[in-house]
């Protein structure tokens, strides 16, 4: 009975650790070779009403219903310096689906405009739906969305976009 108790203690400490453990890519899985390894996604619905690209900044929708469908709808804002910042749309994503959203890590984003992009830029939301733009931190202390690694002017096309290195939610 002794070594039965034992053997059932050790199993419910196992258990135990292995319930308690939480699923998210740790550092020994990037290996420092693709980027794709620093990026997290969530996934969000369409609310917007027409189709998002890819590469489309986006924010929480926040008429969605308390409670149920809040924080899971995103739109896009023609505002700008939107402080409801949720990411970069990694597909193109239909008006009422659901679709994945870069969260975190280095991803391009389309730029509303191209004049004065350099490294280590902060990006925005702009006043066109879906694009971002540069921004300072003394006029949108809450709205950033990332910092600029480089402008890519090898995308399809021929058109021009740059890299958000993270996103920042709240900054004081």
């Amino acid at each position: 009975m002794r070594k039965f108790s034992i053997i059932l203690l050790s199993a419910l400490l196992v258990l135990g650790f292995a319930i308690s453990a939480r699923a998210e890519i740790g550092a020994t899985a990037y290996t420092g070779v693709r980027y794709e390894e620093q990026q997290v996604f969530t996934y969000a619905y369409n609310n917007s009403g027409s189709e998002v690209t890819s590469n489309s900044i986006v924010i929480l929708d926040t008429s969605a219903t308390v409670g149920t469908t809040l924080g899971a709808y995103f739109t896009t804002d023609t505002g700008g310096d939107s402080n409801l910042i949720l990411g970069v749309t990694a597909d193109t994503i239909p008006a009422g689906s659901v679709g994945k959203i870069c969260i975190r890590g280095p991803h391009r984003v389309w730029m509303n405009s191209h004049a004065g992009n350099s490294a280590g830029n902060q990006i925005s939301t702009s006043t066109t739906a879906g694009k971002a733009k540069v921004t300072t931190g003394t006029t949108n202390k809450m709205g950033t969305a990332g910092v600029q690694l480089a402008e890519d002017t090898t995308y399809p096309g021929g058109a021009k976009d740059i890299w958000v290195c993270y996103l920042r939610y709240a900054t004081q």
